[in-house]
């Protein structure tokens, strides 16, 4: 696994020696982990399966993780690094200019005072708890390490309450009391009773603000995946999956052009036509020249144990949920002898998949009145499948800002008061910005979600599971381009579609129809209705009334599953449950 695990403290106080000892002692019970670095008031310990880089920035800091330069995208940094200012906000804004990657820097100053600065990407996690004089700084909690936690470790249920009308807020502050986590592009203070963060990098900074031609992006665009991709692949041995979609198929080709040593070009497939993208994964294949594993996905349950397993963490197991096809991609990987899986999630967000309105107002803001005689309404009419009138009508309510945007509904077996919650619920930080236009503000709601890409599971212990779309180079180029450039001519991800149309079959290119699992995890929430209904009706979210156990039991239906679906609200609400049964002891 790809994670690590800091402890800080103040040198010269006996009962955080004593608390050291035993830490040391548990760590050398854990084969998995090994210590990287013990300095004074500072150590560090990392996954030794996938150990990431450690190195020194600016003499009393540290930088934990992959980190590559911008100048020379995908060129590895393990050397030592400096700034040209000590300061740590201004030293971590220098770092943002100069590099990318993923990683966490923990900054200490002459005076003592500490800072803890997380990669925008989000990709490793930086969860904040102290205990017994002791901070601790880590990307996760294994089991061994609840001993470390602070004696009054608790679920907060308000947390439970924002990640139930928002799964988005999964990915930021744990539903913990007492465990803290630094967000994607911020800095924070480590204080004995307060911290303070800062922002420093933001999804809103970059929007709209890249005007390059088409030629530019069409030649940009691939520059930068290749450089990402080939960054992240580096001497590794990979194992790859090729779904059948745009977006691995563009991974796919990057790994190849960087004649990375791959292990396993995987395409898992289940047994209905909507999930089976065999066709789609062999043209990939046979396009690239390569050796294709087909995997039939076989038809699985929820089981207590399972949901046990993925629940230990800081945060709701939902990338873990379906822990067949998580331990079968394990198990593949380690079997290939493959130390390192990429994937083609977050391409949907990045690209710009979405189809939405929302377009037609950004192209209404940019164009004004004039703008009416474009095609672009037609176009987003058809692709929509809404008449014209309703999309004209839409662009023009959402470009003068009096519609809903990105608003999401909470799902409506959650209780009535915790609905009303809904409506006072701060936004999530990333859509704070007002002058975000709509569609970039859906792309951005977007890109909040994706964070959840990165939630532990059996994959990320086991391997090193990369999602290498997600990368700050590429996010921050697909971000200024206008939503409408990415989608021209009523078109999902058309931009990137045109930029790598020479390196994939022309099947995959033109391709207007996308693999969907709906039926697939449809069928495996029946199967594990005997498990879920008690689980969820006479469980602790139901105690502390946040669901409407009326509405829940009608939902909780084979027949009714069939036809109003839920399966991504009823995945979610599984994990918090299963997660909330582990904390709330």
């Amino acid at each position: 696994m790809a994670g690590f695990l800091a402890a800080l403290w103040a040198p010269g106080d006996r009962e955080t020696a004593e608390r050291l000892r035993v830490l040391d002692r548990a760590a050398k019970r854990q084969p998995a982990w090994s210590w990287k670095l013990r300095a004074p008031g500072l150590r560090v310990l990392t996954g030794a399966r996938a150990p990431l880089g450690l190195r020194r920035l600016n003499q009393d800091s540290v930088v934990i993780g992959d980190l590559f330069r911008r100048d020379l995208l995908g060129v590895r940094v393990d050397e030592n690094i400096a700034t040209d200012s000590p300061a740590p906000e201004a030293a971590c804004r220098e770092m943002l200019k100069r590099y990318w990657g993923r990683y966490v820097a923990i900054l200490r100053t002459p005076d003592g005072a500490t800072s803890v600065f997380r990669d925008p990407s989000g990709a490793l996690d930086c969860l904040i708890w102290r205990e017994a004089g002791v901070t601790f700084v880590a990307t996760d909690l294994p089991l061994w390490l609840h001993a470390f936690l602070p004696r009054s470790v608790a679920v907060d249920w308000s947390r439970v309450e924002d990640m139930l009308l928002d799964s988005s807020q999964l990915a930021l502050e744990p539903g913990l009391r007492g465990v803290g986590a630094v967000p994607p592009g911020a800095i924070q203070r480590l204080g004995p009773s307060s911290a303070s963060v800062t922002t420093l990098w933001a999804p809103s900074q970059f929007a709209g603000l890249n005007a390059a031609s088409r030629k530019d992006a069409l030649d940009e665009l691939p520059r930068l995946v290749d450089g990402c991709v080939g960054a992240y692949a580096g001497n590794s041995r990979l194992l790859a999956e090729i779904s059948g979609g745009l977006d691995s198929a563009i991974v796919a080709s990057a790994i190849v052009r960087a004649s990375a040593p791959t292990a396993s070009w995987l395409n898992y497939h289940v047994a209905d036509r909507q999930g089976d993208e065999r066709l789609y994964a062999r043209a990939v294949a046979g396009r690239l020249g390569l050796d294709l594993t087909e995997a039939l996905k076989s038809e699985a349950s929820l089981s207590k144990a399972g949901l046990a397993e993925s629940s230990t963490n800081a945060r709701p197991g939902l990338n873990g949920l379906d822990a067949q096809y998580d331990q079968d991609v394990l198990d593949r990987c380690l079997a290939a002898g493959a130390d390192r899986i990429l994937t083609g999630q977050g391409g949907d967000t990045v690209f710009y998949q979405m189809a939405t309105p929302l377009i037609a107002a950004d192209h209404l803001q940019q164009a004004g009145l004039t703008g009416l005689n474009s095609s672009v309404f037609f176009d987003i009419a058809r692709w929509t499948r809404q008449s014209l009138w309703s999309v004209l009508r839409i662009a023009a309510v959402e470009a003068a800002g009096w519609g809903g945007g990105a608003a999401r509904t909470p799902p409506d077996f959650l209780s009535a008061h915790l609905r009303r919650r809904a409506k006072a619920m701060p936004v999530h930080p990333w859509l704070a910005d007002q002058d975000l236009s709509p569609a970039k503000r859906r792309q951005v709601q977007g890109l909040a979600h994706t964070q959840l890409f990165y939630g532990a599971c059996a994959r990320s212990r086991g391997a090193d599971l990369i999602h290498p779309l997600l990368s700050q180079p590429i996010v921050e180029y697909a971000l200024g381009l206008s939503a409408v450039a990415q989608t021209e001519g009523g078109r999902d991800r058309a931009l990137a579609r045109a930029a790598f149309a020479g390196r994939l079959p022309d099947t995959v290119i033109q391709r207007r129809s996308k693999g969907a699992m709906t039926a697939y995890y449809g069928r495996m929430l029946a199967a594990s209705l005997p498990v879920l209904r008690p689980m969820l009706l006479e469980g602790r979210l139901a105690a502390q009334g946040l669901v409407d156990r009326s509405r829940l039991e009608v939902i909780l239906d084979e027949d009714d599953l069939i036809v109003r679906g839920h399966y991504g609200e009823l995945m979610t609400l599984t994990a918090i449950e299963g997660w909330v049964g582990h904390w709330d002891r």
